[in-house]
């Protein structure tokens, strides 16, 4: 299952999970690059805790924000947070979807408002979001690689229809959009607003 798939992903790559309580009210959990630390939150249910952990791990494999890591760009993260979040809720989305769990509802949410309600943002980073899922769910076979892609594309466009122009935010708006609440989804069953990230 999914939570089995990253569990053993972070065991086979040494990537340590930290389970918490006591974290800051709506806090979900976030990944320590320093330290290669994923730190979740305990009043999670298992299956926020899962997608939880698929976000954070799909933050640590983003090309994008890998590579300002190794610059030694701490200010990366900060200024290009949209697309940093889209594109880790995005990718945990398709890799959640290749094992059988719909979190549109959800994610859908989470990834409008971090892209601003602006489709044509999110096809920008289609390319960044199928590496992530290829590094995290790699394909096995030639089979297995195509509906791969074509579950990607599929969760992309359904995500990009899902953002009515009528909801579009105005200029001041899409430069600096408030943080989302994060919803999430297990087998399509919606779970409290709780937002997650990158801590340096």
């Amino acid at each position: 299952g999914l939570a089995r798939h990253l569990h053993d992903y972070c065991h086979r790559h040494e990537v340590t999970i930290d389970y918490r309580s006591g974290m800051p009210a709506g806090l979900s959990g976030y990944w320590r690059p320093w330290n290669d630390t994923i730190t979740l939150n305990t009043t999670l249910s298992h299956g926020e805790q899962t997608l939880t952990l698929g976000h954070e791990l799909a933050h640590r494999e983003d090309p994008d924000l890998r590579a300002a890591l190794d610059a030694r760009d701490p200010r990366y993260y900060a200024h290009h947070r949209g697309d940093c979040e889209a594109t880790a809720e995005a990718a945990a989305h398709t890799i959640a979807a290749l094992h059988g769990f719909d979190t549109t509802a959800a994610s859908s949410h989470y990834i409008a408002t971090w892209v601003a309600h602006d489709p044509d943002r999110l096809t920008q980073l289609a390319d960044r979001i199928h590496t992530v899922v290829d590094t995290i769910s790699p394909a096995t076979d030639p089979l297995a690689d195509a509906l791969a892609n074509t579950a990607a594309a599929t969760k992309t466009a359904t995500v990009a229809r899902q953002l009515p122009a009528s909801s579009r935010p105005g200029p001041t708006s899409a430069r600096t959009p408030s943080p989302p609440p994060y919803a999430t989804a297990a087998n399509s069953v919606a779970a409290p607003a709780r937002p997650r990230g990158v801590r340096r």
